[in-house]
């Protein structure tokens, strides 16, 4: 295998690395999407929770439940180690490359050598070849260590979900949501409790009850006055009308009067 074989064998291998390293990324953002939603459940799951239902289905609900917790937080810290401080190796820049491959030519323009072009060529092509291969080398390092901690993460995440799923049919059978509509939602209202509370009071101490009417005084039939004459029938008045409607545009506003007319209105000589 000559050199400018060499060069494209490990520049295939380069450029496939780095292809790898992109496809690692997106899966790891995938994997991050579905954290988040079961994240989203536990959520949900955690703030509707009844806490009053009976305590053997909340500790059975709550035993898978603390187990995919786990599981989840395990998936978590793995993808976070294989998305972060992972690094990535480049050959150098073209400005880099340029200034080394002229100091080549510097130096066998000075050199005796014979065939210095030739060998300048060479030193060329195994420049390249070798930065090629270096990167190539420590970027598939880098790849296999995150493609084993996305593996092992996706891993946890599956352990995690059979109790997850288990912790949700318990959540639906069981009835543990206490939004539920088949719950008895049960208001309080202080104010109608506390008259409920004095009426109960007043019922049980009917002393303390003050009567809500004065007894008229009895009169006999002696002193009974004459019952007044009936008056004319006064003329029927006239019904009143309502007030009119009010038409007004959306950017209409009523003037405030000043706060000194309003003192002069409220508080008239």
């Amino acid at each position: 295998m000559n050199n400018a074989e060499t060069l494209t064998l490990y520049e295939t291998l380069y450029f496939y690395e780095l292809e790898r390293k992109d496809k690692i990324t997106n899966r790891i953002q995938l994997n991050f999407a579905l954290v988040v939603i079961t994240y989203t459940a536990f959520s949900y799951m955690l703030r509707t929770l009844d806490y009053e239902s009976r305590p053997q289905e909340l500790a059975l609900f709550l035993i898978f439940f603390t187990l995919s917790i786990f599981a989840s937080s395990a998936a978590i810290y793995l993808l976070i180690k294989a998305y972060w401080h992972n690094p990535v190796h480049h050959i150098a820049s073209a400005n880099d490359i340029g200034a080394h491959i002229q100091n080549l030519k510097d130096y066998y323009k000075k050199s005796t050598l014979p065939d210095s072009s030739i060998n300048l060529n060479n030193d060329i092509e195994e420049y390249i070849a070798n930065s090629y291969k270096e990167a190539a080398t420590k970027n598939t390092l880098t790849n296999e260590k995150r493609n084993k901690d996305l593996y092992t993460s996706f891993k946890w995440l599956l352990i995690g979900a059979l109790p997850l799923a288990i912790a949700s049919l318990l959540f639906l059978v069981l009835d543990l949501d206490a939004s539920s509509p088949r719950k008895n939602m049960l208001i309080e209202d202080k104010r109608l409790a506390l008259e409920l509370k004095s009426l109960t009071h007043l019922q049980c101490n009917p002393a303390n009850a003050k009567p809500t009417t004065e007894p008229s005084p009895v009169t006999s039939q002696n002193d009974q006055q004459p019952a007044p004459a009936p008056s004319a029938p006064a003329e029927a008045a006239e019904k009143p009308k309502g007030p009119p409607l009010r038409m007004s545009m959306e950017d209409f506003k009523d003037k405030v009067p000043a706060g000194s007319q309003l003192l002069n209105e409220n508080n008239p000589k």
